[in-house]
């Protein structure tokens, strides 16, 4: 089964709209932000995030 990019999204909002509700703002925003970090360190592992490029794009 293949699933849709809109209704992933639609899944993950609706995630996000309960975590919000169960836990509260601050919370959820940790987790958001816990989960964004460990986004960019897997990418960084895996070698799909370069920083030497990222510091080329800023000096621009």
């Amino acid at each position: 089964m293949v699933i849709n990019a809109k209704y992933l999204g639609a899944l993950v909002g609706a995630l996000i709209v309960l975590l919000i509700l169960w836990l509260g703002w601050g919370a959820t925003a940790l987790i958001i932000l816990g989960g964004i970090v460990g986004y960019l360190v897997g990418m960084y592992i895996e070698g799909e995030l370069d920083l030497s490029s990222l510091q080329r794009r800023r000096q621009y």
